[in-house]
């Protein structure tokens, strides 16, 4: 990395560069344009900038203790390698993350008419002590509305179990929902507690907006998985299985992992014996558009249904499966199904299979 550039040398005057760190400044706070921060003041103590390849933007990184309310208390010493999280990094005696290592979901913004941030609090979530770690949070607990976003989800990266677990109850407490879905990433945190937890902060929380905010994370990579592992905890098989219809194999893929984790496989499997023909229509199309392998055997045995419909769907899902295990139970009923919309589903799943086979053998 190269050495930061004089500002002169680039044609710039001073006095617009520090407008731009400062207009940068506000907006990784969560400040507005109208927020009141003169532009052209002169840079505050702690505020650093570290040179980056020519394109890249910039990581600001900033003394927290010196945001909202003026000088901070006596800084408490600075917390060591073992206290910080994965991916952050020591600036004066605060530790901040790096955005651009938070995969997946972004952090809400700060938004105006919050309470007011105690410098001390935010300086104590980075304590060397586990202790006065905890403390912190558990004084945000309080007082959910005042917590800083950024700060307590770096917390989901402590070194200790506990603190992790202090940091999703803050974040599910908050009234943002945004703020929920930066659990996401604590889904899989080695800690069964803390998976529990998060689990549990999930099902408090569900509604249609969190299911359609999860949906919309299984089309990100870095989130997908989380994604289709809460859905599935929270027994969504409907909007897995529209997730799934339609997506490339990756999504389906994980898709199929997180159900099966989920034991939702072996249940859409004995729904297919369920008494309602709508049920068993239902399970055949969420089986098919989930590419359910292990269903094959059963798909084939409702292609004899009583129902026409529940026929249809079961030919409909062999094919999207394409299994060739099923191909003779499909030529059969090519012959002898009496009704035309069974007999046009198993011609077109035949080709599938077909279809798959001769992609599969060049």
């Amino acid at each position: 990395m190269s050495d930061p550039e004089d500002p002169g040398q680039r044609g710039e005057r001073p006095e617009e560069s520090e407008g731009l760190l400062d207009t940068a400044m506000r907006l990784l706070l969560g400040r507005t344009e109208g927020s009141g921060a003169p532009a052209d003041r002169q840079p505050e103590e702690g505020r650093t900038t570290d040179s980056e390849p020519d394109g890249a933007d910039p990581v600001f990184r900033v003394d927290l203790t010196r945001v909202e309310g003026g000088p901070a208390e006596a800084p408490r010493e600075e917390a060591p390698e073992e206290a910080r999280a994965p991916g952050e990094t020591s600036v004066g005696t605060m530790v901040t993350p790096r955005p651009e290592e938070e995969a997946g979901v972004e952090a809400p913004p700060e938004e105006e008419g919050r309470p007011s941030l105690d410098p001390q609090v935010l300086a104590d979530l980075q304590h060397h002590s586990a202790d006065v770690r905890g403390e912190a949070l558990d004084r945000l607990l309080r007082e959910p509305a005042a917590a800083p976003i950024v700060a307590v989800t770096a917390r989901l990266r402590d070194p200790e179990p506990r603190i992790r677990e202090l940091a999703v109850a803050v974040l599910e407490a908050g009234e943002d929902e945004r703020g929920l879905m930066l659990l996401l990433p604590a889904v899989e945190d080695p800690a069964e507690e803390v998976r529990r937890r998060v689990r549990e902060a999930f099902a408090k929380r569900r509604s249609d907006s969190l299911v359609s905010a999860l949906r919309r994370e299984l089309s990100v990579p870095a989130s997908r998985r989380r994604a289709a592992m809460v859905l599935a905890e929270l027994r969504e098989v409907d909007a897995l299985a529209e997730a799934a219809s339609g997506a490339d194999s990756s999504v389906r893929e994980t898709i199929r992992e997180a159900i099966d984790a989920a034991g939702l496989s072996d249940q859409l499997i004995s729904d297919l014996e369920d008494a309602r023909a709508d049920r068993r229509g239902l399970a055949a199309e969420r089986l098919g558009a989930m590419r359910i392998r292990e269903a094959v055997t059963a798909l084939t045995e409702r292609l004899a249904d009583p129902d026409t419909g529940v026929r249809t769907k079961a030919a409909e899902a062999l094919g999207l499966i394409a299994a060739p295990a099923a191909t003779h139970a499909l030529k059969r009923s090519l012959i002898w199904d009496p009704e035309m919309t069974v007999v046009v589903a198993v011609g077109r799943a035949l080709r599938q299979i077909a279809g798959a086979s001769e992609r599969s053998e060049s």
